[in-house]
């Protein structure tokens, strides 16, 4: 499970690094920006791989604009490949929410910094002393509401495709795989 939106997995195969490019190849369709509800038949990935490298993202059958792009290298080692895989968001999806969060930070700290003045201030603010009972804690507490929920919007569709992507993964490598998760 990722903590962020981005995760850096290694997976050691005792399949050559060949024989793992040609079984990606066999379930991996070219990029098409057609969604998978609307396409007829088609394989498990998207995407392309060439000398060693790849870049593929899961063909879904519904919306998830957190689906996890998936980029990886294949290293040949003596007895084994090593697949290192990192997990993101797309850049478009990853602009917008960082646009999204940041307008939410602002609202935090614009609320802070009111609360503050109003409190140091001896003179009370005209438009301030009209204002409820409680009103800056309820906007202190909203902030913090939306960035939680827009952080768990984020991660669960994230962190479930990402899971399903490492099982299909699994079992394409016929279990064996030794996963050793970094997470940045």
């Amino acid at each position: 499970m990722f903590f962020i939106p981005y995760g850096h997995i290694e997976i050691k195969s005792k399949l050559t690094a060949d024989e793992i490019e040609r079984r990606l190849k066999e379930r991996l369709d070219p990029h098409s920006n057609i969604s998978g509800m609307f396409r007829g038949e088609h394989k498990y990935f998207q995407g392309n791989m060439e000398n060693g490298e790849l870049r593929i993202s899961r063909i879904i059958h519904y919306r998830n604009s957190f689906r996890p792009v998936i980029t990886g290298k294949l290293k040949s080692e003596i007895d084994h490949t090593v697949i290192d895989l990192t997990f993101r968001l797309d850049f478009v999806v990853l602009a917008v929410l960082i646009f999204i969060l940041f307008g939410s930070l602002n609202n935090f700290i614009l609320s802070m910094f009111s609360v503050l003045f109003q409190s140091s201030s001896n003179q009370s603010v005209e438009f301030l002393q009209y204002l409820p009972e409680g009103y800056w804690l309820k906007f202190i507490l909203s902030s913090i509401g939306g960035i939680l929920f827009l952080y768990l919007f984020i991660m669960i569709p994230f962190n479930i495709e990402a899971r399903k992507a490492l099982k299909y993964l699994d079992k394409l490598f016929e279990n064996q795989l030794d996963r050793q998760n970094n997470h940045s």
